[in-house]
């Protein structure tokens, strides 16, 4: 379910917020606004991004990749710049439940932002065990 908001006042009471000009709970309800409003927002940019890939947007305007275009036009770092491409893309193309939660801002993006293959160390974690020597 898409969450209607009225951004500009929403930012606008969080913008203006001071100690005691709100109940607690009406600011932690204010907070839980902005985060879902924040996961609608990066699923819209995930989004965008993965149109513009499929499109060759980047190389229409003289990137080599996605990845050069959004560090260049969006001042993003390269890591931003990669991760941003990157799942954007699998989003679009593999994980459409979990996109769908994103827009609607039921879950956020730091909960599937790393979509990577995470790869465990071989070995010990702290290097060869060592035998205690005995003298």
């Amino acid at each position: 379910m898409q969450e209607p908001w009225n951004v500009p006042t929403l930012l606008a009471d969080a913008l203006t917020l001071t100690e005691g000009s709100q109940t607690d709970k009406e600011i932690v309800e204010a907070a839980r606004k902005l985060v879902r409003l924040e996961s609608a927002v990066r699923a819209a940019l995930s989004r965008a991004v993965a149109v513009m890939i499929s499109q060759g947007a980047h190389e229409s305007s003289g990137h080599a990749t996605a990845a050069d275009l959004l560090r260049s036009e969006f001042h993003l770092s390269g890591r931003e710049a990669n991760e941003l491409a990157l799942s954007a893309v699998r989003l679009r193309e593999q994980l459409h439940c979990t996109f769908v939660a994103l827009q609607s801002g039921v879950i956020k993006l730091g909960a599937c932002d790393d979509t990577r293959p995470r790869h465990r160390p071989t070995g010990h974690r702290h290097g060869p065990r060592r035998r205690a020597r005995l003298d």
